[in-house]
């Protein structure tokens, strides 16, 4: 009786360790759990992979921010000025606020127009000129030509020398318009596009009616083709000639050398003898 009373002993022994065992086992943070059908654990990714790529920068102008008024000062003095005795500034004397807006220019053209040497005295106005010009070309519901369309017919209206001149050699570098459309705006003479000149004729309206065109030219304006965001840009556009053309003619900047040829032929010239002092 004794032997087997101890059997039974060692054999309930052995069955409450396997037990004991397999609790064990259940509880052990590294026993995996049974996969599911319903339930799907996803894969921690690292940290390096979560962060998110900063957005590539698009070409042009940077937006300055800073309100350290020292960066809107000359570095230094400027070595020629306007008749007026406004500073043409160089690379090595204009404001630091003004630099994107001169180096834009350089790459552009490989200079540093006598327009930009003077709006450089006033870097909101440089800014402003050459952000809206960027905007227009990477925001802007127009086409990169009609642009050119509206401002040099701008400049031309305002007889503003300097600006047609530019708008010749910037139609061609920077507005990539077509040598036939350049030629018939610096004449005023009808463009090969129909549409190109109800345009023109929009433009011209928005500018000599301060904004306030009749219901029959906005109309007419909508039926060449176009829409009321273009037309807005229009306004855009008429703006930039706007800044530009009045500051030519305030500052009374000359010509540079390489725009120069490009003047002659127009029907119209600064005669500056007549300009009363």
């Amino acid at each position: 009786m004794k032997t087997v009373r101890t059997l039974g002993l060692l054999a309930l022994a052995v069955t409450l360790a396997g037990g004991c065992k397999k609790k064990e086992s259940d509880a052990s943070p590294d026993k995996k759990a049974p996969a599911t059908a319903n339930k799907i654990t996803p894969k921690k990714k690292p940290m390096a992979t979560m962060k998110k790529k900063a957005p590539a920068a698009k070409p042009g102008l940077s937006m300055t921010t800073s309100t350290d008024r020292s960066k809107t000062k000359p570095r230094g003095k400027a070595p020629t000025k306007t008749e007026r005795g406004f500073a043409m500034h160089t690379m090595a004397t204009a404001p630091e606020s003004t630099m994107p807006a001169l180096n834009f220019s350089m790459k552009a053209f490989g200079f540093v127009g006598n327009l930009t040497s003077i709006m450089a005295e006033s870097p909101a106005l440089l800014n402003s000129y050459y952000l809206l010009q960027q905007n227009l070309l990477r925001i802007g519901s127009l086409t990169p030509p009609e642009d050119n369309i509206v401002q040099m017919s701008i400049a031309m209206e305002n007889k503003c020398q300097y600006c047609v001149a530019g708008h010749t050699l910037a139609g061609k570098v920077f507005f990539k318009s077509p040598a036939a459309q350049i030629e018939a705006l610096r004449k005023q003479a009808k463009l090969p596009e129909p549409k190109f000149n109800a345009l023109r004729d929009f433009a011209l309206q928005v500018y000599e009616r301060k904004g306030r065109v009749t219901n029959a030219q906005f109309k007419a304006f909508l039926a060449a083709g176009y829409t009321r965001a273009q037309a807005l840009d229009v306004v855009a556009n008429v703006a930039a000639k706007v800044m530009s053309n009045y500051a030519n003619q305030i500052a009374r900047t000359p010509l540079d050398k390489q725009i120069k040829p490009m003047a002659k032929g127009l029907p119209f010239a600064e005669d500056r003898k007549t300009i009363a002092n």
